[in-house]
């Protein structure tokens, strides 16, 4: 337990020394940080979920990691400005429909 407890600080110490130098990489060669690189991701993967899916946005929402549906919509809508159920709603009103 004596050895854990000098070797914590110093994995911690390591990680975040990582998580910086990936970071810099990151912001260097895409101008994002790593927090908004993860969010635009997250928000790719739901929107095309959203659109190649009829999953309920409850189980969209759960898929992408949250616990209830009101948290991704609100998630949603503060980094697209529409709710989810409004996006999906207007992606289907826009594509063009196959006439076979």
């Amino acid at each position: 337990m004596r050895i854990f407890k000098k070797i914590l600080p110093i994995l911690l110490l390591c990680s975040l020394q990582a998580y910086g130098q990936i970071g810099n990489h990151q912001h260097k060669y895409t101008g994002q940080n790593v927090s908004t690189h993860i969010r635009s991701r997250i928000l790719d993967e739901r929107k095309t979920l959203l659109v190649q899916t009829d999953w309920p946005l409850q189980d969209i929402g759960f898929a992408i990691g949250f616990a209830d549906q009101p948290n991704f919509t609100q998630f949603f809508k503060k980094n697209t400005g529409v709710t989810p159920y409004e996006f999906r709603k207007e992606y289907k009103v826009s594509k063009p429909r196959d006439n076979k």
